[in-house]
């Protein structure tokens, strides 16, 4: 009651195959003069988990999901992330919604947010999308669903170069998925292929998330930004002479702009032997993104306001971010249920660098098993 329905739109989730949860849908209208409007679509996790109560207290202290090799701690309990809040398809899902209005170069000329309720009509695998994109066949998916997924790419595309031209960094790091047995023991380790279906999903969630905050901003409200700081100029100066060992020019770095020095050592680092190692170096040189009530932008996406919005089943500060977009929608002030938002900053940047640091040494220790 009270939701925009939106069970004409073809709404649909695109996630690996062996996702267990699936938070987040998409769709595409097109409008006149060229333009299109992306719908992005999140589970309504607040509905459920209301603020102050038993179930957002241990979410609060978990502050993140961790996701090991052969297993996930949830922030949430399954019958929520893996049900009630898990746009499966063909099943009435509570969602918030951001619909961006985009013109053919790629700029946002409109933005509004609202509470829906969807019913996804497909649910596709990060391959299966990648052969629509490659002109291929899937089974079991109508003409227009394939033709809304073709437009996906096309503005996929555009967003990313759009990107790219502000000065997004786009590092190119390997990532490692560990093959289990039915005992738990590593068969193999594999890296994870990165498709234009993958970065068709990057886009369209930095996009929501962009936007998210950009509306929270200008109304004043109250929230968690997600905030990249310029790298310190001092690891600069140390990741310059460590790339010039590696025989890359890296005096851009020590300039008055680094993001420029920083887009020259990766484009040179493509072509080098040691490519992983540079991305690598160059990541750890930079400072780390964290939570913060107040933000100067995003260094890395090169965006003046960002917040995590697209995954509140995984991550407290997205499900701070729904609460902030709802008590705006409905003219209301959120209080967080009181909880200091520089405090919980604080706690949520320490809870997700514990996890990563969980995630990447469980891989590690797999791989040295191997």
């Amino acid at each position: 009651k009270g939701r925009e329905e939106l069970f004409g739109l073809p709404v649909v989730t695109i996630d690996g195959a062996d996702a267990k949860d699936f938070d987040d849908a998409v769709s595409l209208e097109r409008l006149d003069g060229g333009k299109v409007r992306l719908g992005v679509h999140i589970a309504d996790v607040g509905h459920y988990v209301k603020a102050g109560s038993a179930l957002d207290k241990e979410a609060y202290v978990r502050a993140t999901s961790v996701y090991l090799p052969d297993r996930v701690v949830p922030m949430l309990p399954p019958s929520l992330s893996d049900n009630l809040c898990s746009l499966v398809p063909l099943k009435e899902r509570l969602t918030v919604s951001v619909f961006m209005d985009v013109d053919p170069s790629g700029t946002v000329r409109r933005r509004r947010m609202a509470l829906t309720v969807i019913r996804s009509c497909r649910r596709f695998t990060y391959e299966e999308v990648q052969d629509i994109l490659a002109g291929k066949k899937v089974p079991s998916t109508s003409p227009v669903v394939t033709e809304v997924v073709k437009e996906m790419g096309r503005l996929a595309a555009v967003l990313s170069r759009r990107r790219m031209h502000r000065g997004a960094l786009d590092f190119n790091l390997p990532e490692y998925k560990i093959e289990m047995d039915g005992a738990g023991r590593p068969l193999r380790a594999v890296i994870r292929p990165r498709l234009q279906s993958h970065r068709l999903i990057e886009e369209f969630m930095l996009l929501a998330n962009e936007a998210i905050a950009t509306e929270l901003m200008a109304a004043h409200v109250p929230f968690l930004h997600r905030r990249h700081d310029v790298p310190d100029p001092v690891k600069m100066r140390a990741l310059a002479k460590i790339l010039g060992e590696f025989g890359l020019s890296a005096g851009g770095l020590l300039g008055a702009d680094p993001r420029r020095g920083l887009l020259d050592a990766l484009e040179q680092a493509g072509g080098h032997p040691q490519s992983d190692i540079i991305n690598s170096m160059i990541v750890r040189s930079m400072r780390q993104a964290v939570y913060s009530p107040e933000s100067t932008g995003h260094f890395g996406i090169a965006a003046r306001a960002y917040a995590h919005f697209t995954s509140p089943i995984r991550r407290y500060p997205d499900l701070m971010a729904h609460r902030a977009v709802k008590a705006l929608l409905c003219g209301k002030k959120e209080s967080h249920a009181g909880l200091s938002l520089a405090s919980a900053g604080t706690h949520c940047s320490e809870r997700e660098r514990a996890a990563s640091e969980a995630e990447h040494k469980a891989v590690d220790l797999m791989r040295a098993e191997l």
